[in-house]
C-alpha cells in the first residue's frame, strides 16, 4: 500500500548515510563510499544489500572488528594481475580500489585479473561490474561470505552464499547485467521477507532437523540456506558448485579464509574477523572480435520478443530491472522504503546522535465525516440546479435570426460539410 512507504531523495539519503559512517568514526571519504555502495543497491533493485543493511553495518563499524581507517595495498602484481591486502578495511572500499585497478590495467592489456584478501563484506556486486560497464568492458565480480549455505547432501550449513555478477555492454546504453547469490535466494533476501512476515516457498532453507523451514524469520535466524536447485533432484549440486568456484577465485586463490573459516562480523554467532575474498575480472571487448556491443544487443532484443509464456509478464533479460527502477526513481523523485526500513534508519541516527533522515513529504488529503461528505455533495447538486436553470433560461429567449444567413444555413448538411475540410484548412 501506498502509506506503506516513504520516499527520499538521493541527496538527502546520501547526506544522512555519509553523517551516520562519520559519526561512527569512520573517515569521511570512507563514509562517502559506503553510502554510495547502500544508495546504489537500492537503485539496482538489491535492496538485501541496500539502506536495510544500514544498522548492521555500523553495528560492524562499531564492534572493532574492522579497521575503518585502514587503506588497502597491493602485494603482488603484473601487468595484467593483483593481488591486493584488504588490511582488514570496510568491503566496499576494498572493493572499489580493486575495480579501479582492475579496469585500469584491462584497458593496458586487455584483461585483468585481481584478487582481494583480508577484506569485509562489499555490498550488491553488481555495483562493481556496472563500474566496469560504463567504461565499454565487460566485468565479472564475485566474493566468498560467511557459511550460510549447506552443500549438497549436508545438513547444515558450512559454505558461502557466494555472489557473483556479470555485466556486459550493449549499443545505445543496453547491456546485460547479472547479479545473483549461490542460493536459492540470498540471505539478506530472506531477512527482509522476515521483517515483512512472508512465508517461504518450500525449498529456500531448512531448519537445525533439516527439515524445510517456511517461515522467514526463522530462516534468517538459523540461516541453512540451500543451494540453487534446492534439492539433488532438482540439480543443487550446481549450485553447491558454484559456490565452491567462487571460493577458489576468492578465498583459496587469495590466500584468505575460505568455507566454514570465514568470519561472521557483529553478530551473536562467532566474533571475529571476516577476513573476506574478492575476485574482480574485467575484459576489453576492443581486443576480440570487434562489433560485440552490436551483437550483444541483438541477442537481448531477440530475448525481449520473444512470446512470453504469461502474456502479462514479458521475457526481461538480467540488468532490466535496474533500467525501470531507475525510471521509477525519476518519477517519484527519489527511492521508496517501506516503513521498518526507515524506522531502522531512525533508530540509528538517534544512536548516533545524527539528524534523522529528511522524507518527502506527501501530499496532505481532508478526511471529512459522514456528515460533511454529505453536506458538500449537497451544496454541488445544489450548485449544479441552480447552473441548469441559468442555461436553460438563456436558450429559451428568442434570438431574432438575419432571413439570408437562415436561408444559407439550411443549404448544407453537416455531410456536405464534412465531405471535403481541406478548403477552410487551406484557407
Amino acid at each position: 500500500m501506498e502509506t506503506e512507504f516513504e520516499t527520499i531523495t538521493l541527496q538527502n539519503l546520501t547526506k544522512f548515510v555519509t553523517d551516520c559512517f562519520v559519526a561512527a568514526a569512520v573517515p569521511k571519504n570512507h563514509s562517502e563510499i559506503m553510502a554510495a555502495s547502500l544508495i546504489e543497491s537500492d537503485l539496482m533493485g538489491r535492496n538485501g544489500q541496500g539502506l536495510f543493511m544500514l544498522e548492521e553495518c555500523v553495528t560492524d563499524v562499531l564492534s572493532g572488528l574492522i579497521d575503518t581507517r585502514a587503506v588497502p595495498k597491493i602485494d603482488k602484481e603484473s601487468s595484467a594481475t593483483a593481488w591486493v591486502d584488504g588490511k582488514n578495511a570496510l568491503g566496499p572500499v576494498v572493493a572499489n580500489f580493486c575495480i579501479k585497478l582492475a579496469i585500469q590495467k584491462a584497458k593496458r592489456v586487455g584483461a585483468s585479473i585481481v584478487v582481494a584478501k583480508h577484506s569485509n563484506p562489499f555490498g550488491a556486486a553488481s555495483r562493481y561490474t556496472k563500474l566496469a560497464l560504463d567504461e565499454g568492458l565487460i566485468g565479472w565480480a564475485c566474493s566468498n561470505t560467511s557459511p550460510y549455505m549447506v552443500p549438497n547432501r549436508a545438513k547444515y550449513a558450512s559454505i558461502g552464499t557466494n555472489p557473483i555478477s556479470v555485466g556486459a555492454p550493449g549499443i545505445f546504453g543496453d547491456y546485460f547485467l547479472l547479479d545473483m547469490s549461490t542460493s536459492v535466494a540470498s540471505p539478506n533476501r530472506i531477512a527482509l521477507k522476515g521483517f515483512s512476515s512472508e512465508y517461504l516457498p518450500l525449498g529456500y532453507a531448512i531448519n537445525p532437523s533439516g527439515l524445510a523451514e517456511t517461515d522467514s524469520y526463522i530462516a534468517a535466524k538459523y540461516k541453512n540456506f540451500l543451494p540453487l536447485g534446492s534439492e539433488e533432484i532438482h540439480s543443487n549440486y550446481k549450485g553447491t558448485g558454484l559456490s565452491l568456484m567462487m571460493d577458489i577465485l576468492c578465498g583459496i586463490l587469495g590466500g584468505s579464509y575460505y568455507g566454514t573459516e570465514v568470519g561472521i562480523v557483529g553478530t551473536d554467532c562467532v566474533k571475529r574477523k571476516a577476513n573476506i575474498s574478492h575476485c574482480f575480472i574485467i575484459v576489453d571487448p576492443k581486443y576480440f572480435a570487434s562489433g560485440f556491443e552490436m551483437r550483444m544487443t541483438e541477442l537481448m532484443v531477440h530475448l525481449r520478443n520473444l512470446e512470453p509464456l504469461d502474456p502479462d509478464n514479458c521475457v526481461r533479460v538480467p540488468g532490466d530491472m535496474t533500467k525501470d527502477i531507475g525510471n521509477k526513481v525519476k518519477e517519484w523523485g527519489g527511492i521508496r522504503y517501506p516503513k521498518f526500513v526507515i524506522e531502522s534508519m531512525n533508530k540509528v541516527a538517534k544512536f548516533l546522535r545524527v539528524k534523522c533522515v529528511e522524507l518527502i513529504p506527501k501530499p496532505t488529503t481532508i478526511v471529512l465525516t459522514p456528515s460533511e461528505e454529505l453536506a458538500q455533495r449537497l451544496e454541488m447538486e445544489e450548485k449544479s440546479r441552480s447552473m441548469q436553470k441559468e442555461e436553460d433560461a438563456s436558450v429559451s429567449q428568442d434570438v431574432p435570426m438575419d432571413d439570408e444567413v437562415s436561408d444559407k444555413i439550411s443549404l448544407y448538411s453537416v455531410y456536405e460539410l464534412d465531405e471535403d475540410p481541406s478548403d477552410w484548412m487551406l484557407k
